[in-house]
């Protein structure tokens, strides 16, 4: 059985309980592991394991797997190869990474048939989301590498596995570079190197299952001419960059020179 509450900010909690139904006076009783988590991210590798009562083996013991998926409540065909890796006649059950449907909630069921009677178990898993419907801003839209800090903002995501982190970084002739590790900040500062043309810059924002979103904003940064001297610039802009502590703007002007 399982209980979901629903709040209208659309944030909602899952919990199910293990029910296992019998078909004559001394079944085999089955459960599938307690202990398996109900999330799981859409790349990962699924395992259930099912657990026969104390004293009973597999000796004599026909294991049978199925699957429903809702919203819909339509079985899913568990034998379309690449789906599984074992059979749906093993006492265990392994799906194959990257096959179920992120937002579906799953229903895996097992049924053992022995001589006394048949006994079964279900659990229901949900496939997670990354999180949804943000962006990323640059300020601001033009610049110059060395002499321009950037703000790279991250706004309006929504996922319910909290807290989000934010990684960001900008990408150039097909290569990423990162501006930080994931963090809580919603925007970061940065010095950015030049280009003849736009590039983007992107954030990168993972929910508390790791499942992760992104988006691009695109920035045009020009080509640094010295006041006086390359080096001598650099030297001052590093003194007051390290005089604020600013760690992150410290390893971007490095990058850029």
């Amino acid at each position: 059985f399982t209980v979901t509450v629903a709040k209208t900010d659309r944030r909602e909690a899952t919990t199910s309980a293990i029910v296992s139904v019998a078909r004559s006076l001394n079944p085999p009783v089955v459960a599938i592991d307690v202990a398996v988590q109900t999330k799981y991210n859409v790349g990962a590798k699924l395992s259930l394991r099912s657990d026969l009562d104390v004293g009973a083996t597999d000796a004599g013991v026909a294991f049978a797997w199925s699957c429903t998926v809702s919203p819909g409540g339509e079985a899913v065909d568990l034998t379309v190869p690449g789906l599984l890796l074992t059979s749906t006649e093993n006492s265990n059950l392994v799906v194959a990474p990257g096959v179920l449907q992120a937002g579906n909630h799953y229903t895996f069921r097992v049924s053992v048939a022995a001589s006394d009677g048949v006994g079964f178990s279900e659990v229901t898993l949900e496939i997670n989301t990354c999180p949804q419907d943000g962006s990323v801003v640059v300020t601001p839209e033009t610049g110059t590498a060395l002499q321009t800090t950037f703000v790279i903002s991250s706004f309006g995501w929504y996922d319910e596995d909290l807290p989000l982190q934010h990684k960001y970084g900008f990408e150039m002739e097909g290569t990423r570079s990162a501006l930080s590790d994931f963090q809580g900040s919603q925007s970061v500062d940065a010095v950015l190197p030049s280009s003849p043309d736009s590039f983007p810059v992107f954030v990168e924002v993972a929910d508390s299952y790791f499942a992760i979103g992104s988006a691009r904003a695109v920035v045009t940064v020009d080509a640094y001419v010295p006041t006086a001297s390359l080096a001598e610039d650099s030297s001052t802009m590093l003194a007051e960059m390290t005089s604020k502590g600013d760690i992150t703007a410290i390893h971007a002007l490095v990058d850029v020179l």
